[in-house]
């Protein structure tokens, strides 16, 4: 297997950018990203689109779409981050993180498109005028936010992946776990997010998913899960049993 790598630039020069995503409308592939305007890490970040003429080469001027600040009557602090697109509808909607991760107040916000407009013309994007997805201190889901979407196997379902985590002041650690949740849409075919809710909570599996045993699908006893593509074996971090404690790879060292 031969590997080529290239680095993705806009047209008018190499900038700081990360979380870069592609989608596609009407057979033209659009990159929209957060970055900056200068050649090194700093802020404000904001969330860009251009135009594609390959998966790997930007065609047109960067747009900038989202920018930090006090916006619609509400602030979103320095970062505009993680930007992705949900196609349905008849809508294109861009949904993106804003925040700092390091504060509660990291959460999802969302700009929405007819399809038929143009994604470079800012004029077609209508911005919410207030975040869609924010923390949830009843269920202490604090930071929600850095997503991606996937549908059900089934294709019908639009489901929602982010991380949160259970410190009421934010975290960038380990301390964020993955959390998934079923979207929905309004009488105006708006997608709606709903709430964070608890980390470990039993939800219904996207339709289409293998039904499972939701009681005691093995019997009670000392486990080994080993990860088959690294050979170490699952971990709880400190043998912690609260909620959004970290589970992740570690040496099997048999005790």
């Amino acid at each position: 297997i031969k590997c080529h790598l290239f680095q993705i630039t806009p047209i008018d020069g190499d900038h700081w950018a990360i979380d870069g995503t592609i989608f596609e409308k009407d057979g033209t592939l659009y990159y929209t990203w957060s970055g900056t305007y200068q050649t090194y890490v700093s802020k404000p970040q904001s969330i860009f689109i251009a135009k594609m003429s390959n998966p790997w080469t930007i065609s047109s001027n960067r747009i900038e779409l989202a920018s930090p600040g006090s916006v619609n009557g509400y602030n979103n602090g320095n970062v505009t981050e993680g930007p992705e697109v949900l196609v349905a509808n008849g809508k294109i909607f861009m949904t993106y993180s804003e925040n700092g991760c390091w504060t509660p107040d990291y959460r999802i916000a969302m700009l929405h498109m007819n399809i038929t407009d143009d994604p470079l013309n800012i004029s077609s994007w209508t911005r919410l005028t207030s975040p869609v997805f924010v923390s949830n201190s009843l269920v202490q889901a604090y930071g929600p936010g850095h997503h991606s979407f996937f549908k059900s196997p089934d294709g019908n379902e639009h489901w929602l992946a982010y991380h949160a985590t259970t410190i009421a002041s934010g975290a960038c650690t380990d301390s964020r776990t993955t959390r998934v949740q079923q979207l929905g849409f309004d009488s105006n075919n708006i997608l709606v997010f709903g709430v964070p809710t608890w980390a470990g909570k039993l939800r219904k599996a996207p339709a289409g998913e293998p039904i499972v045993s939701t009681s005691t699908p093995i019997s009670n006893g000392i486990f080994e899960i080993t990860v088959k593509s690294s050979g170490k074996a699952v971990d709880v971090s400190q043998c912690a049993l609260d909620r959004g404690t970290n589970v992740h790879q570690w040496e099997a060292n048999n005790t």
